[in-house]
């Protein structure tokens, strides 16, 4: 999938990298360039601090791979990591799928299994 013209974007108010909300109902984006998280209100963007870099977790799924599952486009969005201090599976990752009709879920890999989670 290619970026849709419903794309927010605009520029990192910390450091003027563009930025750009490719899912539009985001409301928050980690910039690239300064790894500041960069909020998108009714009236601009503004940032919340800096974020940690993310472990790497060896996966199939990287961010702007797309693909079909059951007759249905995808595209993976992004990623959220949590740190589980003190657990066998920490850290704890997701991805964020975006769907060619709008809809999203997350995907999870946990003890050799996929976990799709969605609304209905």
């Amino acid at each position: 999938m290619t970026a849709a013209a419903f794309d927010r974007q605009g520029y990192c108010p910390q450091c003027g990298a563009p930025v750009v909300f490719r899912f539009a109902a985001a409301h928050a984006q980690v910039c690239a360039h300064c790894r500041f998280v960069v909020v998108r209100t009714d009236r601009n963007l503004t940032t919340l601090g800096k974020v940690a870099d993310l472990v790497e977790i060896p996966s199939p799924f990287r961010v702007g791979t797309s693909g079909t599952l059951s007759g249905s486009r995808f595209r993976i969005g992004g990623r959220v990591q949590y740190d589980r201090v003190e657990t066998a599976s920490a850290p704890w990752q997701e991805q964020f799928i975006e769907w060619e009709n709008g809809s999203w879920s997350w995907l999870a890999q946990a003890q050799g299994r996929l976990y799709l989670t969605a609304l209905y």
